[in-house]
């Protein structure tokens, strides 16, 4: 946002006279220069308009000296007997003024925070060590201006130097932290040594099995060591099961296996049921000492001698004693009640969402069963549906290859047809006229059955095509047959 403006105005003579403002915006204060319009030149008015009023330097005539106004929301913070020369003038003075208000506030907030991100810096760099105080007084002061940067009541810029300063100190505050945890973690493991060696000394006593109750107050003891020592997370968990374990062997050893059933929350509710009835045994202890008191008190003031009212006296402070211990034992008891059923609520919150989780686990592995079991169905039908599918195009194929064997569609003429077929064709022909001689009986009668046997060999080898070896042989053993009978009755003509 722009700390300068520039404009024309009036003087109270009604003269025109060129208008400079400049605010200091730490302060509030605005330096107000009037320029009459006789010594301004276009040079100048250039100068101021375009230069000066974007944030440059530029040298005013000589002479004329600024005068200083207070900011303010509802007065004008132009000098007594000068207003805006029109209109337009007017309302851009009145924007400009809203706006450096604004800017005013929000940098009064921005030195605040300074200030105080100073004193912040001034305690991390007098650190020798990691401080959480010091982390958490940090982190506080980045939200707040976080929180101030989101409803943009800080201009960025102020936060950015905020953001870069604070930055510094977070990388210091890390740097130390990081040695201190380094420290720490050494400081961890000596403590977790020490008190792991304790705890097997007493781990090593519970295997003689003797003193089991003394070694349970051991332990209870070793406890509370535990809860007042730093440990990391790691560390305490180890130590804190350790613990558990060896609290767990005593209650085994002492009450049997079913000690091991019993739930910290069942644990508990016995324990809290036996101080319920000690509190009230106590409470009934102190009316009673109470009562007593009252009686004594009434008996001293009609003693018969001194030495009567001395004893009486001392038998006073006696149960005045008593009855402090007791109060006091009393209030120990209530704490510890109150510790208990804090203690309670919160193992019985735990058990309800482990109960929680157990049912959410429940309905899951129940809908993971459902879901698992609709698959296997669904693929079992899809199996069914591809099996059956498939039978019927293997018994679709059957039944065609079936339909092919049993059809007659033979491409070769039987014997007969053939021998018909040349008997009609030579029918057909002309008869040619030969030497008797030549054309014997014999002669014919060997053609005609040289023609039928080809016949019959196209015709066996048709057949064998279809059905198979066995026949084919079959056919060539008539064959040869025939063969040897055509041949013995030529041999006989001979």
């Amino acid at each position: 946002m722009r700390t300068r403006l520039v404009l024309w105005g009036k003087t109270a003579e009604n003269e025109r006279a060129l208008i400079a403002l400049l605010l200091d915006e730490h302060k509030g204060e605005i330096d107000v220069w009037k320029l009459p319009e006789g010594v301004v030149t276009d040079e100048l008015e250039e100068a101021l308009m375009e230069k000066w009023r974007k944030g440059e330097e530029v040298e005013f005539p000589q002479g004329y000296t600024p005068v200083k106004t207070k900011l303010s929301l509802s007065e004008s913070i132009l000098p007594e007997g000068i207003k805006p020369e029109n209109e337009e003038s007017e309302n851009l003075l009145k924007r400009v003024q809203a706006e450096w208000n604004f800017l005013v506030l929000s940098t009064k907030m921005y030195d605040n925070y300074q200030s105080k991100l100073d004193e912040l810096k001034d305690q991390v760099e007098s650190l020798k060590e990691f401080s959480n105080d010091a982390w958490e007084n940090l982190r506080s002061f980045w939200g707040k201006v976080q929180h101030q940067v989101r409803e943009r009541t800080l201009f960025k810029d102020h936060a950015d130097k905020l953001r870069t300063e604070t930055d510094e100190l977070f990388a210091k505050m890390k740097e130390l932290r990081s040695q201190w945890h380094e420290k720490f973690k050494a400081k961890s493991r000596e403590n977790y040594e020490a008190l792991l060696s304790e705890l097997k000394e007493i781990e090593s006593r519970i295997e003689e099995n003797k003193n089991l109750k003394k070694l349970f107050e051991e332990l209870k003891q070793l406890q509370q060591k535990v809860r007042e020592t730093e440990f990391t997370k790691g560390h305490r968990h180890r130590i804190w099961d350790k613990i558990d374990k060896a609290f767990k062997d005593i209650r085994r050893r002492r009450f049997g296996q079913e000690a091991d059933d019993i739930t910290p929350l069942q644990r508990l509710e016995k324990r809290y049921a036996g101080l319920l009835e000690a509190i009230e045994r106590m409470q009934k202890s102190i009316a009673h000492e109470r009562k007593n008191l009252e009686f004594e008190k009434r008996k001293i003031n009609s003693a018969d001698n001194q030495l009567e009212a001395q004893l009486r006296q001392a038998k006073i402070s006696m149960i005045e004693e008593r009855l402090h211990s007791k109060e006091a034992k009393l209030e120990d008891m209530l704490k510890t009640k109150t510790e208990l059923e804090q203690r309670r609520e919160r193992l019985i919150a735990r058990e309800e969402e482990r109960k929680r989780r157990e049912e959410m686990a429940r309905k899951k592995k129940e809908a993971e069963e459902a879901a698992r079991k609709k698959i296997e169905e669904e693929v079992k039908r899809n199996k069914e549906k591809l099996s059956a599918a498939a039978e019927g195009e293997k018994a679709e194929a059957k039944e065609e290859e079936s339909t092919e064997k049993t059809e007659a569609s033979p491409q070769e003429k039987t014997a007969e047809e053939k021998t018909e077929e040349k008997a009609e064709a030579k029918e057909e022909q002309p008869e040619e006229k030969k030497d008797g001689e030549e054309d014997s009986l014999l002669d014919a009668i060997g053609n005609v059955l040289g023609e039928s046997l080809t016949d019959v060999m196209d015709t066996a080898k048709a057949v064998a095509s279809v059905v198979g070896d066995k026949i084919s042989d079959k056919v060539e053993d008539i064959m040869e047959e025939l063969s040897d009978l055509t041949s013995s009755k030529k041999e006989e003509e001979e």
